[in-house]
């Protein structure tokens, strides 16, 4: 019997341990990160609320050349991670920590520091 519950043990560690099923993954993923994985039309065309954590490169503007952080969906409280840059909220010209929802074009995701980043290329105020 000790046996058994030893090997039950060792089974249930490597379970844990392993890749297992992949459709798993879709069960802890956000709807919003489930709906991405599974898109092949780029950029995605998105409506939410930017929830930025850090952002730089204002020069002589009110307008941060870059920005990271996630954009949050009605259906979705959660969001996915963003990256926004190359002058990206300049160019929309919009206050990214107003709370006011926006519309964004995210890219293909790209990893970054072991976390899915979604690159955004456009942003427009609502």
């Amino acid at each position: 019997m000790r046996i058994i519950a030893i090997s039950l043990s060792i089974i249930f560690a490597l379970m844990a341990c392993g890749d297992g099923d992949p459709g798993l993954d879709s069960m802890t993923d956000s709807s919003l990160e489930a709906t991405l994985k599974g898109n092949t039309q780029w950029p995605y065309e998105l409506v939410g609320t930017l929830d930025i954590v850090e952002a730089g490169d204002y020069d002589d503007s009110n307008y941060p050349a870059w920005a990271v952080g996630s954009i949050i969906t009605d259906a979705d409280e959660w969001g996915v991670l963003i990256n926004i840059g190359d002058g990206v909220v300049r160019k929309a010209r919009i206050n990214i920590d107003s709370g006011e929802k926006v519309r964004v074009w995210l890219e293909k995701p790209q990893m970054e520091d072991d976390e899915l980043f979604y690159p955004v290329s456009k942003i427009q105020a609502l």
